[in-house]
């Protein structure tokens, strides 16, 4: 589409031209060329044959050549020849024919480029384009479709009409509404009216030039540097924009590198902050992954009979931490707010260090029971307090990343636990009894009750289950010493009134003097935030305060239809994401493996190990394509692959029933093995992160903290009752227990194809249309009001001033931003504004 647009903008850049006359002269005396553009594709050949560029190429020719375009008015190139700054690579020559010749091929390169990008955006938001149909005058520029083809690299369709497109199209619209028959609805397809009312024209394919491919593929990457120059130039001419998040000083930073690359480029001091935080993280994966590889030891067996033997002690020894971390997410809210968040990680650090001590030290199960409990509520502290300090420490460029890092850092922990309980596994060898002369049982597996040697084992040490349990300390202690040198999260000293510090922080966090106007920036829109909060307090709960005001907030969101319904689509998630049975695997894996055949030590605890560097590997998609696929589309082929692989597994252990000694019964083992990992694949690249994102991005930020407190206590739940289950489940129901998960991801599946809205690109105030209410409204006016109040907006306009100044080396762009301002008001500084 835009042909006709197309079109007029270039016979401009044509006629503008000083030499065009001349060119139109040339045309009359020689007809072979027909028309303007077959000329200037003539003469372009001629130049390329001069300029003994590699093939004859008009390309390589050009390739210093460049269109400056506008991308946010017509996406045409900025037309004025005079404008030799809207050209990269004029010569000193600007009135001649060949300059004439070379701005019109950069005008066509640029239109070919343009479409390109249009292509790319379409196919990454999952609309993929395979072909070109053209139509219009444009067609008969053989050039401009040999660009169209090459650059976009797919063929192009040349249509027989290329005049009067606008009235062939209406024609054939014009027969399909009088082919409607009296029922709504009936008439004749479109595409046979086409075939039927157009003859065929021609395809033109890409040429396959490699050098060429090359160079269109350099230039595609100079013109997204354009386009993101252009991002940067608008954003600081909108300001505020509707989201009440993304003041000015946030849509600066869209011009600086983003991620992990622009952490290590640009602020490392802010890398080396998240990085320590994150050890928090760390522990937790690793409580979460250690335990499961220890029950299985011979050793631990021998001190602990009766965990080794009942599924439901063993249950409650796993679960009991999630009980712990229940209450830790409940108890550290308050916490935080009271002592600061790098002090209440001190606490967490201590109670881990605690909890750990107690279990690698423990005489006797009392002692697992309480340490777990103690360091299941290190851990839930851990996971409220952990992302709650990045994401106030962060900019939101790098917010991302730091999220993604927090996540690594779980499934790291997971997967070097797993690795380390493989290694002390061989602490004095894997059998209780070192010369083999203990009897067995009478089932034929080891008994920690008849065939402990007397005195204990003399065999495999107690350092194969107490070493692990004693290196989670490690971390701990590294973490309870730094993190109190850790900087105090700048919304917390704000909130407490400490607001030098606050500014102090920020400019040690941002690398950044503190008379920056970044500094001063965020210092204001950290400010403006802890505003909102007391204001929303007050008006929705007026006269309130302390625990009071604490349960009206939580109140609401039982009360509130809107919020309620989000509520409980975060919870609904967070139930789904535990009974996938992902936790099931981690915390019984080695049980899991033995039960498909493999040995109950060695190779099981080895299969153990490579899953947990499957479910690391495997988070990383999500990481780098979550917000270009979407999270339903996350959600329902992970909740596919999971069931499929549950249902799979559950055949082979039905149909075997623990009897794999029969021909075929070691490689269906290992089949089931392969399907496991692909279960935890398809967990970890879904419900595993996404399961997290989709909570925080549907709350408004006045309720975002209670709503996302309550999901994470829903969350620990859920994961108590499946580590309390799963041993019975797994003792007696053995099969069925993978075709329970496999319903319930195929629930899953239904459930988000049905219900579940998407999240992605939604601003808050489409969040309000989703559920039914308008809380994201409100707070977006308080927001901007209180903006407004404290000074936020000159602020910005200082910082649009030295951006200006040091990019733009324009004059009069704070004008331009105070007329929008005059004409439109403060509050909706939104205009669409073209530099």
């Amino acid at each position: 589409g835009g042909q006709s647009a197309t079109g007029k903008l270039l016979t401009h850049v044509l006629e503008t031209h000083p030499a065009y006359p001349e060119a139109l002269t040339l045309l009359k005396t020689d007809a072979r060329h027909g028309n303007i553009y077959g000329f200037l594709n003539s003469h372009l050949e001629t130049l390329a044959q001069t300029t003994n560029s590699p093939d004859a190429s008009i390309p390589h020719m050009c390739r210093n050549f460049h269109y400056y375009g506008d991308l946010f008015g017509n996406r045409s190139p900025l037309a004025d020849p005079s404008m030799t700054g809207s050209v990269l690579g004029l010569t000193a020559d600007g009135r001649s024919i060949d300059s004439l010749a070379l701005q019109y091929y950069g005008v066509l390169e640029f239109l070919a480029l343009q479409t390109r990008h249009i292509i790319n955006a379409l196919s990454e938001s999952g609309i993929p384009t395979t072909s070109l149909y053209m139509s219009g005058s444009q067609c008969q520029n053989a050039l401009l479709m040999r660009l169209m083809a090459d650059i976009c690299a797919m063929p192009v369709w040349v249509p027989l009409y290329v005049n009067a497109a606008v009235v062939h199209g209406a024609a054939m619209l014009g027969a399909k509404a009088a082919s409607e028959t009296g029922e709504r609805g009936r008439s004749e397809d479109l595409w046979r009216i086409m075939e039927r009312m157009s003859r065929p024209g021609s395809v033109v394919i890409p040429s396959g030039n490699l050098r060429e491919k090359g160079l269109f593929d350099v230039k595609y990457e100079t013109f997204l540097w354009q386009a993101e120059g252009q991002r940067r130039q608008r954003a600081i001419m909108v300001g505020i924009s509707k989201e009440s998040s993304s003041s000015r000083m946030e849509q600066l930073t869209q011009g600086r590198r983003l991620g992990f690359r622009g952490l290590i480029g640009a602020n490392r001091h802010l890398l080396l902050t998240s990085l320590f935080a994150c050890i928090g993280s760390f522990m937790y994966g690793t409580d979460q992954g250690i335990l499961s590889n220890l029950l299985t030891g011979q050793n631990f067996g021998s001190k602990f009979p009766d965990v080794y033997s009942d599924p439901v002690l063993k249950g409650w020894v796993v679960s009991v931490l999630q009980l712990g971390a229940w209450l830790g997410a409940l108890i550290n809210g308050p916490l935080a707010n009271a002592i600061s968040r790098k002090y209440s990680l001190t606490v967490a650090a201590f109670l881990f260090t605690f909890g750990s001590a107690l279990c690698a030290g423990a005489q006797d199960v009392i002692y697992l029971f309480a340490g777990r409990i103690i360091a299941g509520i290190a851990v839930g502290q851990i996971s409220h307090v952990v992302p709650l300090y990045m994401a106030e420490i962060a900019p939101s460029e790098f917010r991302g990343a730091l999220v993604s890092l927090q996540q690594l850092g779980i499934t790291a922990g997971i997967m070097v636990s797993y690795w380390l309980c493989y290694g002390t596994s061989f602490a004095g060898g894997q059998a209780c009894d070192a010369d083999g002369s203990a009897t067995f049982s009478a089932s034929g597996t080891w008994s920690p009750y008849t065939d402990v040697p007397e005195g204990g084992c003399t065999g495999q040490t107690s350092l194969a289950w107490r070493l692990p349990l004693a290196l989670q300390v490690v971390p701990s202690v590294i973490l309870l010493i730094g993190a109190p040198f850790l900087p105090f999260s700048p919304r917390w000293l704000m909130s407490k009134g400490r607001g030098d510090e606050c500014r102090a922080s920020i400019s040690k966090l941002r690398s950044l003097p503190l008379d920056d106007p970044v500094v001063e920036t965020e210092y204001l829109k950290i400010m403006a935030a802890v505003i909102f909060d007391e204001r929303t307090a007050a008006e929705l709960h007026p006269g309130k305060s302390g625990i009071p005001l604490t349960s009206a907030k939580f109140g609401m969101l039982f009360t509130n239809k809107g919020l309620f319904k989000r509520l409980s689509m975060g919870c609904i998630i967070m139930f789904f994401q535990q009974f996938t049975g992902i936790n099931a695997i981690i915390y019984y894996a080695p049980t899991v493996f033995s039960s498909l055949g493999l040995d109950a030590s060695t190779t099981s605890l080895l299969a153990t190990g490579v899953l947990g560097i499957v479910d690391f590997v495997f988070t990383f998609p999500a990481i780098l394509w979550v917000d270009r696929w979407g999270r339903r589309k996350f959600f329902m082929v992970g909740a596919l692959g999971m069931m499929v692989s549950h249902a799979v597994v559950a055949g082979i252990v039905g149909h075997y029933d623990g009897n794999f000694d029969v021909p075929g019964g070691k490689a269906a083992g290992w089949a089931g093995v392969v399907f496991i990992y692909m279960m935890g694949a398809n967990f970890s690249y879904s419900w595993g992160p996404v399961a997290w994102l989709v909570p925080a991005e549907i709350f408004s930020p006045g309720h975002r903290s209670q709503a996302v407190s309550i999901i994470i206590s829903c969350n620990y739940m859920m994961n108590f009752l499946v580590g309390q289950v799963t041993p019975n489940m797994l003792d007696k129901l053995k099969f069925g227990t993978y075709i329970l998960f496999a319903g319930f991801c195929l629930l899953m599946f239904l459930w988000v194809y049905f219900f579940l809205p998407e999240t992605r690109y939604k601003t808050l105030e489409e969040m309000d249309e989703v559920f039914g209410d308008n809380s994201a409204t409100v707070d977006r006016e308080r927001m901007q009001e209180i903006m407004v109040e404290i000074g936020l907006e000159p602020v910005s306009q200082r910082i649009d001033e030295r951006f200006s100044d040091e990019k733009n080396r324009e004059e009069g762009s704070m004008e331009n931003t105070e007329h929008v301002i005059a004409k439109y008001g403060e509050k909706y500084i939104t205009s669409d504004i073209t530099a």
